[in-house]
């Protein structure tokens, strides 16, 4: 259940949070309490089965399922590929086309043969097709097991995409190929560990250099990533934080200042779409000590793509003053404002769809942009209210560096 608790009050350094249960007979094995909505190797299984079953032989979605790569355990690590269709392709079905490659060592279930026609008519028998004049957008989750909201995020995501009755996925489709794998870290979730895998190792620090026997996961996302790189417009690694509140990213740290104003403006886009996203505990600047084997830092460095984003929110707490961009509500344009709230499943669904609102706002697609009910009035009015602020900080910062001796 979403929200099982008898009781949650908001305290000064959290949550508190108290609940009844009655043991019965049937517990004899076990009975475990979750701190978050779990979410299982399993559902995730599920959620494949279910876009499997919907979409293989959609008319208007491209959708492609495939086995990527096995777990050190023999579970699967899914790789989706969902698009709307090339008119060109629907046009000549019987016409070859280009696909992507059999990655060496990936894809175990492939019996792709190298003279084989690549067409509409078998698309089923061999990887997906190359869709040139399209953005890729490559999304993963679940690096660290116990990390269960960064899969409620991304599922939110995709069925959000999948939804034929929706103009603004149906635009996102046409003019983009989401690439995704749900689970990175399916034998660490199928244990019920916290954060590592199977040999007490944080993948997340080990992109730099996978081994492909002990970090299945970060390996093949990183194969991924070297295959679509050209490609590549938007990559987002979704987990959840035990320390900070609300919804947040960190980037990476380029030098020129038009990629910083442009990284920034997903954050701020995402602050506006969401009312459990906080800009302010976003992390744009660079840390002393980086952390190189990071997915974001990884795929950012060997891709060249601009936005690379690791996507976190807090399993409990939001801070964020929902009413923080609303003229009406904040004519001072106060940005800091703390008003509390409480995440549970609802809202990490929120997270995950205000994803989709800001793609869309970033490639001029949004049908119903909220950007004109702001204080910035659109989105070049955001731009330059985003350099003007951060011109301002680097100001206090030279200034505060002066004052010392």
């Amino acid at each position: 259940l979403p929200y099982p608790y008898k009781n949650v009050e908001l305290v000064q350094n959290g949550i508190q949070a108290t609940f009844e249960y009655t043991f019965h007979e049937i517990d004899r094995d076990g009975v475990f309490f979750s701190h978050t909505p779990p979410y299982t190797y399993t559902d995730c299984l599920n959620l494949c089965n279910y876009l499997e079953n919907k979409l293989a032989f959609d008319p208007d979605i491209y959708f492609r399922r495939e086995l990527l790569y096995h777990s050190y355990e023999g579970r699967r690590i899914e790789l989706l590929t969902i698009t709307a269709h090339n008119q060109e392709y629907l046009k000549y079905p019987d016409k070859s086309f280009e696909c992507e490659p059999i990655i060496q060592g990936l894809f175990p279930n492939h019996n792709y043969q190298p003279n084989q026609v690549t067409s509409y008519n078998n698309r089923h028998t061999h990887r997906p097709f190359i869709f040139h004049n399209r953005k890729y957008i490559f999304l993963t989750a679940r690096i660290h097991a116990g990390e269960a909201p960064s899969n409620h995020m991304l599922q939110s995501l995709i069925l959000k995409l999948v939804d034929k009755n929706d103009l603004m996925s149906k635009a996102l489709l046409e003019h983009c190929v989401f690439v995704i794998i749900p689970m990175l870290n399916p034998d660490g979730v199928y244990r019920g560990h916290y954060r590592m895998n199977l040999f007490n190792v944080d993948l997340n620090t080990v992109y730099h250099h996978p081994d492909p026997k002990m970090h299945e996961g970060p390996y093949a996302a990183v194969q991924i990533a070297h295959s679509i790189k050209d490609r590549l417009y938007f990559y987002i690694d979704f987990h959840s934080h035990a320390v900070k509140n609300s919804g947040f990213l960190f980037s990476n740290f380029p030098d020129e200042w038009e990629k910083k104003t442009e990284i920034r403006l997903f954050g701020r886009l995402m602050d506006i779409y969401s009312p459990f996203f906080n800009y302010n505990d976003c992390g744009f600047t660079k840390p002393a000590k980086g952390n190189p084997g990071v997915a974001k830092s990884t795929i950012g460095r060997i891709t060249g793509c601009l936005h690379c984003y690791t996507f976190e929110t807090s399993y409990f707490t939001s801070t964020k003053d929902p009413y923080r961009y609303d003229p009406m509500h904040n004519p001072k344009h106060e940005m800091y404002r703390v008003v509390k709230s409480r995440l549970g499943l609802q809202e990490f669904y929120q997270l995950g769809d205000a994803v989709r609102h800001t793609l869309a706002e970033m490639l001029g697609l949004h049908p119903h942009s909220i950007l004109n009910q702001t204080l910035f009035g659109n989105k070049e009015g955001l731009k330059k209210w985003i350099d003007s602020d951060l011109k301002k900080k680097l100001k206090i910062k030279e200034e505060e560096k002066e004052d010392k001796p």
